[in-house]
């Protein structure tokens, strides 16, 4: 089971600068000089926290069949606006004897369900009734033809344990006339959880590399253009 997680992209930061350029190239020479004096301050922040959850005993006879489930909570804002998001993806596992087979059931996503997470990534809950679906994706249709295969109840609880691990990076460059500064913090910490589906209680997967975890990242562009 793959983990992937994107940040956001430098592409942004060069948008953001033509868009000051074409204003500062625009204004008057009165409006240019009062441009000089300020900077244009643009900051992103994710808070999100991670969960492998399941059913499954941790070993059991070939044909023995369980539940697992992906589970990622996220809290962002920006300059503009806040979001929150709640995804998961469901999957039937059975067990072969030695080994195991997981096979995807469908994914959900909400963002209307009930998140919070603290800043000191101390501890984290999310709630939210789920619609689980399995899509296929038509190259001619303009929409994906999606049927839901399961709905649940979800409720998940992260407490933070250990040490809060810590990155942080600045650089900056000139474009034209502006002066760009980019900064990034990174946070990660490990986490215990007690969750349950449909009101039935499910455990945390026992794979170390796949260990609960509280993240955040955050990320300031400065804009100054003489």
């Amino acid at each position: 089971m793959m983990i992937t997680k994107s940040v956001p992209s430098h592409r942004r930061s060069v948008r953001l600068v033509l868009a000051c350029l074409a204003a500062t190239l625009a204004a008057s020479p009165t409006q240019a000089a009062a441009a000089a004096d300020d900077a244009d301050v643009t900051e992103y922040k994710t808070i999100s926290a991670l969960a492998i959850l399941t059913d499954c005993p941790s070993s059991g006879p070939a044909g023995l069949r369980c539940t697992g489930i992906v589970v990622r909570a996220n809290s962002s804002k920006n300059s503009f606006a806040k979001s929150t998001a709640l995804s998961v993806q469901l999957y039937d596992v059975e067990f072969l004897g030695p080994g195991f087979r997981q096979t995807l059931i469908g994914t959900g996503f909400s963002e209307v369900a009930d998140i919070s997470i603290n800043d000191s990534l101390q501890r984290a809950a999310a709630d939210g009734v789920i619609d689980v679906q399995t899509c296929t994706f038509d190259p001619t249709a303009p929409e994906p033809t999606c049927t839901t295969v399961r709905t649940i109840d979800l409720s998940v609880r992260w407490t933070g344990i250990g040490d809060v691990s810590r990155t942080h990076t600045d650089e900056s460059f000139e474009f034209g006339p502006c002066v760009v500064q980019l900064g990034s913090h990174t946070a990660h910490r490990g986490a215990s959880v007690s969750a349950s589906i449909d009101g039935a209680p499910m455990g945390q997967s026992s794979l170390p590399q796949f260990a609960p975890r509280l993240d955040s990242f955050k990320s300031t562009q400065t804009v100054t253009c003489s």
